[in-house]
């Protein structure tokens, strides 16, 4: 059992030269930098790479995160290896000792997200699992060489690992853009362009299929001065999904999140680099308004407070990523953000300028008076953005705007049943229809609103006004409200458009 650790049972009894001695050294040290980049910064790089937008909304420079890659694939890999080489210079077993150790615990912390995998088992049996494969993987480590050898030929993931995280990056934060091409009749204007949230356009017509002017008077004058088109759908009934395709007009991809790598030619980018717009955008969900965004006064600022900011982050993600779900309850809690759900305390409401990320349905009301607010009547071209949470649930504001109950994720006024979907019953869909009616009618309101604001400062005959909305929504018993069925197709896909030109009449 003495000589368990070492690499040959009779290590103590045969002389090893200092070349040889230096050799096995540098082999240790090299598997523990393999090792740990597949243990450790691997599955960390792994979720970074689908939250670049995070990263985004927290302002995190590339340095930052070239330095927290730095720390992930050399600093503590490094660390562990001086602490090895130290252990070298003594007897051989300690260090051999040490060694086992860092192999173990790298392949438990490899092992335990594979056998989380397995929903059915209880989280201690999952934790056994990972032990035993780590216990067994130490052994095989020690007891043949091929698995040591097997290390080895692993070692390009420690430059691939990160190479490939910070390339993705690079690519996801390159500002790419339209090539700045002006045509000899080039005159820029304000572009303002509203898209509202679980909103069926055919709700706002009679059955004359024209536009109720006694329920909604605004639109009905929003119609009468621009273009309406009756038959606008939507491309996806998932809000991820629809709101970047209007914003770069290409269909949804499979990215749950997609991000400016994904549509590099979107609005922002094209307004940006070829009529030299200001942005004003509000973007609670989507994340491709990612140029100017609006800085958080409580964000820090240096490379060392950011990383240190990001590795609080991190190591929560870790532990889940790592922890059976029976234990999870005991982690400490991922922050909201990491999800994209801001905290409407982090906006600056005096700036007039740059990307707000709002808590999405938080204070709906507050958010829509900050873009009235930023409509300024700059005599530079301004690209007006927002994307507004109504009259998508919670139903809580009566058309004059008055909250009638919480502005909230509370949900339990609704009716929808366990899966927060389908209404229990008819008197269920009837009653949530007629309260989705009155927020509409408030959204009517924020329309007059926004009308005479552009007419106020001046902007509302030469600007290019844009108003629709992601996807539709249904009301029947035992039907979802937002995904497709037989049936419901037309509340669904329908969706409003109005499209006023400059100086049109």
């Amino acid at each position: 059992m003495s000589h368990w650790f070492s690499r040959r049972p009779n290590a103590e009894a045969t002389p090893v030269s200092s070349p040889d001695k230096a050799r096995k050294l540098s082999i240790d040290v090299l598997h523990i930098f393999v090792l740990t980049s597949f243990a450790i910064a691997q599955p960390v790089y792994d979720r970074l790479s689908h939250k670049f937008g995070f990263l985004m909304d927290q302002s995190i420079t590339p340095a930052t995160v070239r330095f927290l890659v730095f720390l992930l694939s050399c600093g503590l890999p490094a660390a562990i290896s001086f602490v090895a080489i130290v252990t070298s210079r003594g007897k051989r077993q300690i260090h051999d000792v040490f060694h086992s150790i860092v192999v173990f615990v790298c392949l438990v912390l490899s092992a335990l997200p594979v056998c989380s995998r397995i929903n059915f088992l209880p989280g201690s049996v999952m934790l056994g699992g990972a032990l035993t494969a780590a216990g067994f993987g130490v052994w095989c480590y020690f007891r043949f060489e091929w698995s040591r050898a097997l290390v080895t030929w692993s070692s390009p993931g420690v430059l691939i690992f990160p190479g490939l995280f910070l390339f993705q990056f690079s690519s996801t934060t390159a500002v790419t853009g339209m090539p700045a091409s002006r045509s000899e009749r080039w005159e820029p204007v304000p572009v303002v362009l509203l898209v509202f949230d679980e909103f069926c356009g055919s709700t706002l017509m009679t059955p004359e299929r024209e536009i109720d002017a006694d329920r909604f008077p605004n639109f009905a004058a929003l119609a009468r001065q621009s273009t309406w088109f009756r038959n606008a759908s939507s491309v996806s009934p998932l809000t991820m999904q629809a709101v970047p395709a209007i914003l770069s007009g290409r269909y949804p991809i499979a990215n749950d999140s997609p991000g400016p790598a994904d549509f590099p030619h979107n609005l922002f980018t094209v307004l940006a680099s070829a009529g030299g717009h200001e942005v004003a955008a509000f973007e609670p969900v989507s994340n491709l308004g990612f140029l100017g965004r609006a800085a958080h006064g409580h964000r820090p600022f240096g490379v060392w407070q950011q990383t240190q900011f990001l590795m609080g982050f991190l190591g929560r993600v870790y532990l889940f990523h790592i922890t059976p779900p029976d234990y999870r309850q005991d982690l400490p809690t991922i922050p909201p953000i990491w999800f994209g759900v801001h905290d409407t305390r982090d906006v600056d409401r005096t700036q007039r300028r740059g990307v707000f990320a709002y808590a999405w349905n938080d204070q709906r009301d507050d958010q829509f008076q900050h873009l009235l607010d930023c409509i300024d009547g700059s005599p530079r071209p301004v690209f007006y953005f927002g994307h507004f949470l109504v009259p998508h649930v919670p139903w809580c504001y009566l058309p004059s705007g008055r909250c009638y109950s919480e502005d909230s994720q509370n949900l339990e006024l609704l009716c929808l049943g366990t899966d927060g979907e389908k209404p229990i019953d008819d008197l269920a869909a009837t009653q949530n229809q007629q309260r989705h009616l009155l927020q509409l009618m408030y959204v009517d309101h924020l329309i007059g609103k926004l009308m005479s604001r552009l007419a106020e400062t001046g902007i509302l005959d030469r600007c290019l006004l844009i108003v629709t909305a992601d996807h539709g929504i249904s009301f029947r018993a035992q039907q979802p409200r937002r995904s497709l069925v037989p049936g419901n197709q037309d509340e669904i896909l329908s969706v409003p458009l109005f499209i006023k030109r400059p100086q049109q009449t």
